[in-house]
């Protein structure tokens, strides 16, 4: 349940990693303090709570004081944001809490999300100050108490096309960039729906929902995906010989993997390939 409640969070908070640019002698500090799980990722600065967050996520490789320890000298390279070590040390008891928080709900619905939400605003005021919550979580809170709104008005006895006018009517009043992401995930959505679709019925209305040169792009990923799980079988049915092959030691197995998968993927797909594997090394002990 408590992995529940921190899906939920996550989701409604829509968060999300920043690339973030900045002078080389910032960068070369960024990347001694980076883990091997965080290497091909940039700092994330594009806000205090967005920093804050980056550095947890080192938590398992780290332990807890070298984290502590490197955020206060981030400080030191990177432009003020509004934080500082001892909101850093609230923010770890914050998120320690989260973790313990109870739910007394089993269905998701406006009510049970609505006291969530409240549990939320009161644990957040439990650690931090009017201004401190303003400047870590006034975009989640409202994300969250837009999404309470939205699960009101589906359970309604107002028919879709209400529905639709209420809805637009909130958006109304909120910033352009939750609007846009309304719209972004309408539009994913209707996407979607697409891919069930047969190619030249699928084109015709990515067009129409895209424009033509969106929706040739989107052929060509689709052909890029398919060529990729083409290979990809092909790949694991091999992988899986070299496996069973009884006269090859561990090294030589390990080795020959190696080589096949850099033959048959670019570099840049390893990793992605590697986390495949282990997926199917999973199914495979599981049966």
């Amino acid at each position: 349940m408590k992995k529940t409640v921190l899906s939920i969070i996550i989701v409604i908070a829509l968060g999300s990693f920043i690339a973030v640019f900045y002078p080389t002698a910032e960068r070369a500090a960024v990347q001694d303090i980076r883990t091997a799980a965080q290497k091909d990722t940039e700092l994330d600065i594009a806000s205090g709570r967005a920093l804050m967050d980056y550095s947890l996520s080192a938590l398992g490789e780290k332990p807890l004081d070298q984290i502590q320890s490197e955020f206060t000298a981030l400080g030191e390279v990177i432009q003020p944001l509004q934080i500082d070590e001892r909101l850093f040390a609230t923010y770890l008891q914050y998120k320690q809490a989260l973790v313990e928080l109870e739910p007394n709900w089993s269905t998701l619905d406006s009510v049970a999300f609505t006291e969530l939400h409240q549990s939320l605003l009161a644990l957040q005021q439990r650690y931090f100050t009017d201004e401190q919550i303003a400047l870590l979580f006034a975009e989640e809170n409202q994300l969250r108490a837009l999404a309470i709104e939205k699960m009101r008005l589906q359970s309604s006895a107002l028919n879709q096309q209400e529905q639709q006018a209420m809805w637009q009517a909130q958006l109304a009043d909120l910033p352009e960039y939750i609007q846009q992401s309304d719209a972004n995930r309408r539009l994913i959505g209707e996407l979607s729906q697409t891919e069930q679709e047969d190619r030249q019925t699928a084109y015709l209305n990515r067009a129409e929902l895209v424009g033509e040169a969106g929706a040739q792009r989107l052929s060509q990923l689709d052909a890029q995906r398919q060529q990729f799980a083409d290979e990809l079988q092909s790949y694991l049915l091999a992988r899986s010989d070299i496996l069973q092959a009884n006269f090859l030691s561990t090294e030589q197995k390990q080795q020959q993997i190696e080589a096949l998968r850099a033959s048959r993927f670019a570099q840049k797909q390893w990793r992605r390939v590697e986390a495949l594997e282990r997926i199917q090394n999973a199914s495979q002990s599981v049966n």
